[in-house]
């Protein structure tokens, strides 16, 4: 008799997340543990998912139940991220996935047939993005749109020697899009063994496996909610404020397109501007992005070779190298590199999101440089639009 064996389930630890996913939820566990959010999966491409899509994903959730840190992991965690206190470390080493916070229905539509949604208080809520993104290597496994991991080798290997050459610095951030777990692992373990210029990767799990540095901040789902509890005037600086209180210096990044770097930098004074290590640009343009960031620090009197821009927005082999050839002479330069790491196979990879969508019942939106990367309820996003034209009159 042939027994049938096992498959591995997809998320096989609770470290098989990003960075910043738990330093937000460090922020939320202190700063709103009861709020209530929901979180709504955005497939921009409107790929449609084959039969059966839905149940296999339902099992993939319930695998999860039973994740837990692993042995050591808290130590380790402490140590190379003293930025966790010690309150949260107990919640974290306790922390389990509730499947009842995940509402997963797929549908006969021909397109867009998938709607995934989680619900529950911010601290707890918070860390299924990242997994839910990562479950969607079902879709390769379950679709002829196989990738060719021959093509994937060889173009990490390119990226390798030509991102080494031109001393790029990166850090990997492809957790939410990959093609699988797999691939990641492959991709962030030669970068680690191979590349000298890494700074880090965002998976603390592959952070852990391999001895490298867990890297992260914070997400566009920080300023959003804010602008839910006070306003869209008070939601850039309520977020910052929030932020500096519970990590002082520390995780300075900021990410400051949720609602246009214009509105951002209207209240990005010279106190924050010189408490900042430097900005993240995840939209629009980036050479107008560094452009802006640049004048912005000369109009303040700050010198920008004491600043960093971040880029992370849709990087290929050659981008990296151009930006910085570019930039770099005015100010510092760092890059956030993610699908093209983990999902370069010959194949388009899936372009998914999951946003937070809700605050205590009320409409989240996110009104980024853009616009095909704006997210939420519409009509609540364009009237958070008008706000901000209004705002950016006065």
């Amino acid at each position: 008799m042939l027994i049938k064996k096992e498959q591995k389930p997809i998320i096989r630890s609770l470290f098989d997340t990003d960075t910043y996913k738990l330093t937000m939820q460090q922020a939320n566990f202190f700063k709103y543990p009861d709020v209530d959010v929901e979180y709504e999966l955005n497939n921009r491409d409107k790929t449609y998912m084959p039969p059966g899509f839905g149940e296999r994903y339902q099992e993939e959730i319930y695998k999860m139940k039973g994740l837990r840190i692993p042995d050591g992991g808290l130590e380790w965690l402490k140590g190379v991220l003293p930025v966790f206190k010690k309150e949260y470390l107990e919640y974290l080493g306790d922390y389990r996935f509730n499947p009842d916070e995940i509402s997963v229905i797929q549908t006969n539509a021909p397109e867009d047939n998938i709607h995934i949604k989680a619900k529950g208080k911010a601290p707890s809520s918070i860390p299924w993005e990242v997994p839910c993104l990562g479950l969607f290597e079902l879709y390769y496994q379950m679709t002829g749109n196989k990738g060719d991991w021959s093509h994937f080798t060889k173009s990490t290997t390119e990226k390798i020697r030509l991102w080494s050459e031109a001393k790029i610095k990166l850090i990997e951030m492809g957790t939410r899009r990959r093609y699988s777990y797999d691939a990641q692992d492959y991709a962030v373990g030669r970068f680690a063994r191979e590349y000298p210029h890494l700074l880090g990767t965002s998976n603390v799990h592959l952070a852990y496996k391999y001895g490298i540095k867990p890297k992260g901040t914070v997400a566009h789902e920080w300023p959003m909610l804010h602008q839910v509890l006070f306003g869209t005037a008070q939601a850039n600086i309520k977020a910052l404020e929030t932020w500096r209180e519970i990590y002082g210096n520390l995780l300075s990044i900021v990410l400051p397109d949720a609602f246009t770097t214009d509105f951002f930098l209207k209240t990005f004074t010279k106190e924050w501007a010189e408490w900042a290590d430097g900005g993240r640009q995840d939209s629009y343009d980036p050479n107008i992005f560094a452009k802006k960031w640049i004048q912005h620090y000369l109009n303040l009197g700050i010198d920008p070779k004491t600043k960093l821009v971040f880029f992370s927005d849709s990087l290929d082999l050659w981008k990296p190298i151009e930006l910085q050839k570019r930039w770099s002479p005015e100010i510092g330069t760092g890059f956030g590199i993610g699908t093209f790491i983990t999902n370069d196979f010959g194949i388009k990879p899936l372009n998914i999101v999951m946003k937070l969508t809700k605050v205590n019942g009320q409409p989240a939106v996110k009104i980024p440089d853009t616009p095909g990367k704006r997210n939420g309820d519409p009509a609540r996003a364009e009237e958070v639009a008008q706000e901000i034209a209004e705002l950016m009159k006065n």
